[in-house]
């Protein structure tokens, strides 16, 4: 696994989010599922252990859609879940539990250890799954691993405008600009920039 390029992922405030499903995906950035298929090249930016790009490929990949997950995460993969947390936290990021916690509603669903033990589960999962597809790429919002104009469809759930600092997203989102090809588009969640 590619080794994370850390002056190319740049914030006081590094998260990585961890776990969002497919099912979440469609719902937040109002994807109509049907829309996928022959959608030609999908990047996930900030994908996390998200199984949206599994998923994706599983139902359309032999429609002509090949799906693609980034984050700097996937370079802290391989050994134990302890390893793994260790070098995460090392490398100046924050693993955010709260997806698993509270639901839309603000509700806790979930006690802290018992998500930290799903956690480690989809964790040995995902680690797998890795390993055996090219679709997941180490790599940051900032500085995608895509030629120009490559690009059909980049979606951006909870992992872009998260950050307050305003270079970040303007660097995400001309990247975004970049590698989206004539008539691209790119659905982020969430769909408002605030700056204080």
């Amino acid at each position: 696994m590619d080794r994370l390029d850390q002056s190319k992922f740049r914030s006081p405030e590094r998260i990585t989010v961890t776990e969002r499903t497919y099912e979440q995906y469609l719902q937040k950035l109002s994807i109509p599922e049907n829309s996928l298929k022959n959608r030609g090249v999908v990047v996930d930016i900030g994908a996390g252990f998200a199984n949206f790009v599994e998923e994706v490929n599983k139902k359309f990949g032999d429609t002509g859609t090949r799906a693609y997950a980034v984050d700097p995460v996937y370079a802290f993969l391989g050994g134990d879940f302890k390893k793994f947390e260790k070098t995460v936290e090392d490398a100046g990021l924050l693993l955010d539990f709260t997806f698993g916690r509270i639901d839309d509603t603000g509700i806790q669903v979930q006690e802290l250890e018992e998500f930290r033990q799903k956690q480690q589960e989809l964790y040995y999962d995902f680690q797998g799954e890795v390993a055996r597809s090219g679709d997941y790429l180490v790599g940051s919002h900032q500085d995608l691993p895509f030629r120009n104009k490559s690009v059909d469809l980049v979606v951006g759930n909870n992992s872009i405008i998260r950050f307050n600092d305003q270079a970040i997203i303007v660097k995400a989102l001309g990247e975004i600009v970049r590698v989206l090809k004539q008539g691209g588009e790119a659905r982020i969640c969430p769909p408002y920039i605030r700056w204080d």
